[in-house]
């Protein structure tokens, strides 16, 4: 299994958002990027997909993944709020309290990425 705490924010990283957090499936590679669909892809030699996002360097898709987080169940979204309170603590080398008020405040999109796959791997929706 992938130790999603060590994963480095790229094309992998966002390949994990989008499987474990959206629940797409891998489609084709088109020069070197992986394209994804929503559903299960179509016999190969079709449409390649669309793009993946690049959830973990960039805000906008990032924010994307966060909205998701808060339309699942209460379970994951306390997942999600603990595993974000973690990444930034430990990314930023923080000690004592740091509420999610303070974490909207330093979080980057890696860190949503780390946080909304931890959070969905115990439990999905």
């Amino acid at each position: 299994m992938l130790d999603i705490d060590k994963m480095e924010a790229g094309a992998e990283l966002d390949a994990q958002v989008a499987e474990r957090v959206r629940g797409w499936h891998r489609g084709q590679q088109v020069e070197g990027r992986q394209y994804w669909f929503t559903k299960k892809p179509p016999k190969p030699g079709y449409d390649p997909g669309f793009p993946c996002p690049y959830y973990s360097t960039d805000i906008a898709a990032a924010w994307e993944v966060h909205k998701n987080i808060y339309h699942r169940s209460s379970s994951v979204q306390d997942r999600y709020s603990e595993a974000i309170i973690t990444a930034v603590r430990t990314r930023l080398d923080l000690g004592g309290v740091l509420t999610l008020a303070d974490v909207f405040l330093l979080f980057e999109p890696v860190d949503i990425s780390r946080a909304a796959c931890k959070a969905v791997e115990k439990g999905g929706a």
